[in-house]
């Protein structure tokens, strides 16, 4: 059941970029789409608002295999940079190599887009190794550039399998106009570093303008929660089931929406319901809206294998606050969750991952007033920080006010 509630809309500032500008995408791992996951379809939604203000879109992606042939999205202009068998391997250890690929790759690129100072501007997202060729783009044509930061991989572990190194990094980011860290966690890292030029700038959402749930007063003992998204295996494994040993106390159900999981073996199968990713994210909120009394998002507990949680921002949960359910976080105090969780005082968070205490924050939602202060406290948060309208604004106005149009 749903209610009318009228959705907040928080007055967000109008900026618009400088007429006749030209947007240019560049990236070798991401394609902007509208339904993907994680920082592909956060690069659309804001590649798409652009163009909706006007401007045109471009999409360059640097593909290391010939035979490449990947779905664009139609509503952009896309070029598709193939790797020709005699350009030099991309490779750590050899960064004059890395550095004459990005030549060549370069001289193929000049040879099908003409690119103007007054006109142009540049996104990516750093750690890519096409990031020096935005890097040279800037030296030839004066062209700013713009960099999203959704993963560390350059200052963790995982800079240790990067195509980048240390010299190529450094190089990059002062280069940059600015650069929108994902977390306020990111940001602290890039500052350490003496990189000033950066804000954090959270996940922007699909937003959502249909009716807000009531609470459940049908069957309020039986709570049914949903986890929607991706499921890293065996990192993930220990503390889904601890979630399920929770939820199996008082008999509740879990719906996880993240496709086959045929080596999950949980200790109550009964109450899981394992369902394939839904198409599109518009489905995915009608399911939760007419099915769903809360909305689970988490980490796991183990930091040697998911170190990306230090510093990383769960897309997702952005996305399940627009539709005004509770949303339950479960992850661990050092993790830029927890953090943010316990700097926000989020009613509902859970910092460990024993079931029964697990149990005890979940059995809570079977109160009326305590489900509808944790939705009160989801639709604050919507109306203000988590609003894609004033994310985009946030956006918008690094770029507009940035140096970038006085170089």
């Amino acid at each position: 059941m749903a209610i009318n509630y009228s959705h907040p809309k928080q007055k967000v500032e109008k900026l618009v970029l400088l007429k006749n500008k030209r947007v240019i995408f560049i990236s070798n791992s991401v394609i902007p789409q509208k339904d993907a996951g994680g920082g592909s379809v956060v690069v659309y939604r804001h590649l798409k608002r652009l163009k909706d203000a006007g401007h045109q879109i471009m999409i360059i992606y640097i593909s290391s295999s010939p035979a490449f042939n990947k779905s664009f999205p139609v509503e952009f202009d896309c070029i598709c940079l193939n790797k020709k068998n005699w350009y030099p391997p991309l490779r750590r250890r050899t960064p004059f190599l890395t550095n004459v690929r990005i030549y060549f790759t370069l001289h193929s690129l000049l040879s099908q887009v003409k690119f103007s100072s007054e006109h142009d501007i540049l996104l990516g997202v750093l750690g890519e190794v096409s990031n020096l060729l935005m890097l040279s783009i800037k030296k030839l044509f004066k062209i700013p550039y713009y960099l999203f930061y959704h993963d560390d991989t350059i200052f963790n572990r995982y800079a240790k399998l990067s195509l980048l190194t240390a010299e190529h990094i450094n190089k990059i980011l002062k280069a940059a106009n600015y650069i929108f860290p994902v977390s306020d966690s990111l940001t602290s890292l890039l500052k350490a570093k003496g990189i000033n030029n950066a804000e954090t700038l959270y996940p922007i959402p699909e937003g959502y303008g249909g009716p807000f749930k009531a609470h459940n007063n049908d069957s309020p003992n039986h709570l049914r929660f949903c986890y929607a998204g991706m499921i890293m295996m065996h990192v993930h494994f220990d503390i889904l089931d601890n979630i399920l040993q929770a939820i199996h106390q008082f008999d509740g159900s879990l719906y996880c929406f993240t496709g086959p999981l045929d080596e999950f073996q949980p200790k109550y199968p009964e109450n899981i319901i394992i369902r394939d990713l839904l198409p599109t994210i518009n489905q995915l909120q009608s399911f939760i809206i007419n099915n769903i009394d809360v909305v689970i998002v988490f980490y796991s507990f183990d930091l040697q294998h998911e170190p990306r949680m230090e510093s990383s921002f769960p897309s997702k949960f952005i996305e399940y606050a627009q539709l005004g359910i509770p949303v339950l976080l479960i992850a661990p105090e050092y993790s830029s969750l927890g953090k943010w969780a316990l700097k926000n005082n989020w009613i509902s968070y859970v910092n460990s991952d024993d079931p029964d205490i697990i149990a005890g924050t979940l059995m809570k939602f079977k109160n009326e007033e305590y489900w509808k202060k944790c939705q009160q406290q989801v639709l604050e948060h919507i109306n203000n920080e988590f609003n894609p309208d004033l994310i985009h604004s946030n956006f918008m106005k690094k770029i507009v006010n940035s140096s970038a149009f006085n170089v």
